[in-house]
């Protein structure tokens, strides 16, 4: 047995992919993931238990350079020829991007690679949306209040333990936004570019999801004060979505000469205008979009 495993590795470390090469590497070390964690700490590497699960069975792979050195660090532990592991990834990389746009449609939405990439998400989608659903209230002077965002989840695989989310302003801001009122998750993680004004996070369910399972979770994003007037405010759409609402509230000094509804096929398309929606007395306008195809949705506010 023994002979057998040494053989299967050998050939994965020369032919790949990483993850089958990792996950022999440590069957042969007789370390489990949670020691293995613990050498990396040791080494004042942080990288979860769940993250080197994700490697071990191809879910995701390193990509970010902290997460390379882990690897590098990893072939030591496991008595692994150095740059072994690294070599395999550096030769899949292209491979690996190119599948994953196409899995999962990033290339509507170029940010969207970024945060994946950050947060060495798996390859493939294991979520599924059911429902979005946005309430975004403004203020007196055009700007975002709050958001409210309320999720129903499909989980896709057994094990899943996280949603990322991001939220990105029209122009840059001073300071990231504040995450409040979670309910059905957590914060972890959280990224932000000052430079494009893009916020995402890790939203941490209360416990691993199994296949199949259904999950709801809700959270509200508070911009700084120094937000400009928004002209735009939408969903970007990676998959095939039952339902997508939108809602926005206005204060009453503050109410957009038109409102319309929009659709993009990817990021960067022009505006497909759905319909002038026209705000009622509360005053507020809406758009409920069913079986949303890929693309951008939202709701264009002329001033």
């Amino acid at each position: 047995m023994g002979s057998d495993l040494e053989v299967e590795l050998d050939r994965a470390l020369v032919d790949g992919p990483f993850h089958l090469a990792l996950s022999l590497a440590v069957r042969r070390r007789g370390l489990g993931l949670s020691r293995l964690q613990c050498r990396l700490a040791e080494r004042g590497i942080k990288i979860s238990t769940a993250t080197l699960s994700y490697w071990c069975t191809g879910r995701s792979q390193p990509e970010r350079a902290e997460s390379l050195h882990g690897v590098a660090v990893l072939e030591e532990l496991l008595s692994l020829p150095a740059g072994s592991l690294v070599g395999l990834l550096r030769s899949a990389r292209v491979r690996s991007r190119g599948r994953r746009s196409r899995n999962m449609d990033l290339g509507l939405y170029p940010p969207a690679v970024q945060v994946v990439e950050e947060f060495e998400m798996p390859v493939r989608s294991v979520l599924r949306p059911l429902s979005i659903d946005n309430h975004v209230t403004m203020g007196a002077n055009g700007s975002i209040r709050q958001g409210r965002v309320r999720l129903t989840l499909r989980s896709l695989a057994d094990g899943v333990t996280r949603k990322v989310m991001a939220w990105c302003a029209e122009e840059p801001v001073s300071e990231p936004p504040r995450l409040v009122d979670l309910a059905g998750c957590r914060r972890g993680g959280v990224r932000w570019d000052p430079a494009t004004g893009q916020f995402s996070a890790e939203l941490l369910f209360g416990r691993p999801l199994a296949e199949g399972e259904t999950t709801v979770i809700e959270y509200t994003v508070v911009p700084p004060p120094d937000m400009v007037p928004e002209t735009r405010l939408g969903q970007v759409v990676l998959q095939l979505l039952p339902l997508y609402t939108l809602h926005i509230s206005f204060a009453p000094q503050a109410v957009p000469a038109r409102c319309v509804a929009f659709h993009q096929a990817t990021a960067s398309a022009p505006e497909e205008e759905l319909r002038e929606l026209l705000p009622d007395d509360t005053p507020s306008v809406c758009i409920a979009v069913t079986d949303a195809r890929p693309g951008v949705y939202g709701i264009r506010l002329d001033w």
